[in-house]
């Protein structure tokens, strides 16, 4: 008796109801109906219009929230299906998914046909010669190998690009502080197409030019050398009340005219003061000592409220930003500012925190009257964007915590929005 192959079917995420959304023509109705029963008796759970599209629904909308609700389309080349205008639509409309969040599309070329232009570049299973009842096999190897990539694919929310404030370059004669600037240079650049982030050279050049003409980094070379700035300051005092002190001597010690009754009080004056500045100039300089810097800072405020003001101008890239899955984050200490551009796949936590939705009342309590929980979720993710505890999205979490997978090890977006609701 030969031995029954037992296949690692993959599970389902917390966002797709089906492995494989099937797309054909009606003319092979009949082998795709011997397919679908043969991968669902191994357990993976397909889809297929005739069955499982919702009643009152337009064709078009169930197509597109079935496609989304599934792992990988499975298309069944044929004669049939070259010459099908509807199965062609439903590859497209994959391929949007496939380019904008990596959706797997997996042909099955069933008899000799012209495989169509847009799928040439993919690799097909060819089955051309193997039994109706033996397709499923093949199938089933290809999806339970293609986890991997899958999981690959899941890793990509949370990949950060870390771009910092760099010195701008000025003349090497001079001796002025260097002011700061953010520059995406080639290297940051070539990182970011690698990641597939869709920011066009016009939008980086945007954002660059918003962080560096912004009150926290133009004015980040006063912060990072305060004690510097508070010597030279105090030196020039000096340097002027010199110059007075010795206008002074001159004009009280002068031959020619008789000494005043209080001449003895100016001198003392004279040599009091120039000390009292000093004192003044070393207590400036070490009011920033590393213990007490975060508390008694004289900058510290300043650079809070001009940070407030930084994110409010780039929440307005945010909002564009996330419809492709990005988020830009600020992220601000005493010592450095970064820009943090950041992957993130927005529809697993919405899925999952609407879900969430259903079950706990708490995490509806801020919901508006006649705000459908879609739109509730929406409104919160955006604010959640938007505000200060974004940086959350970048700080490491412990195992226990997490939810959905991050690349950086953080919390994602649903189980922090939960937290807050339910504090």
């Amino acid at each position: 008796m030969a031995d029954i192959k037992v296949y690692a079917i993959p599970s389902l995420p917390v966002d797709k109801d089906y492995h494989i959304f099937v797309c054909y023509s009606r003319g092979d109705l009949e082998n795709v109906h011997i397919l679908i029963e043969n991968l669902e008796k191994e357990g993976l759970k397909c889809l297929y219009h005739e069955r499982d599209f919702t009643a009152g629904h337009s064709i078009l909308t169930n197509m597109l929230d079935k496609i989304r609700k599934s792992m990988y389309m499975l298309v069944v080349l044929s004669e049939d299906f070259v010459n099908s205008g509807y199965a062609k639509h439903e590859v497209a409309e994959a391929m949007h998914l496939q380019i904008s969040e990596g959706y797997s599309i997996i042909p099955l070329l069933i008899e000799p046909c012209t495989v169509p232009d847009f799928l040439k570049h993919i690799t097909y299973i060819d089955v051309t010669e193997v039994e109706v009842s033996e397709i499923h096999k093949r199938v089933l190897e290809t999806v339970v190998n293609h986890k991997t990539m899958t999981d690959l694919q899941e890793s990509i929310t949370g990949k950060c690009i870390a771009c910092h404030v760099q010195r701008s370059r000025k003349n090497r004669l001079s001796c002025a502080i260097q002011e700061f600037k953010l520059i995406f240079n080639e290297s940051d650049r070539a990182r970011i197409a690698d990641f597939r982030f869709q920011f066009s050279d016009k939008e980086l050049a945007k954002i660059a030019t918003t962080v560096s003409n912004s009150t926290l980094v133009r004015f980040w070379h006063v912060y990072t050398n305060f004690k510097l700035c508070a010597c030279i300051i105090c030196f020039i005092m000096n340097i002027l009340y010199a110059l007075i002190h010795t206008i002074l001597m001159l004009t009280i010690f002068d031959q020619s005219k008789p000494v005043p009754n209080d001449g003895s009080i100016l001198q003392v004056l004279l040599i009091v003061i120039p000390m009292v500045l000093w004192v003044c100039c070393g207590t400036l300089a070490g009011i920033e000592a590393p213990v007490f810097q975060k508390r008694i800072s004289l900058t510290y405020n300043l650079q809070i409220k001009a940070k407030k003001l930084l994110m409010l101008e780039l929440n307005k890239f945010n909002l564009e930003a996330r419809k492709n899955n990005q988020i830009i984050i600020l992220s601000h200490s005493l010592s450095n500012v970064c820009l943090i551009l950041m992957r993130y796949d927005f529809r697993p936590c919405q899925t999952y925190f609407i879900k969430r939705c259903d079950r706990k009342e708490v995490l509806r309590k801020h919901q508006r009257a006649g705000e459908s929980v879609v739109e509730y979720t929406n409104r919160l993710f955006d604010s959640f964007v938007q505000s200060s505890d974004v940086t959350l999205l970048i700080e490491p979490s412990p195992q226990q915590q997490k939810r959905h997978r991050m690349e950086n090890n953080a919390k994602c977006i649903c189980l922090i929005v939960e937290e807050m609701l339910c504090k």
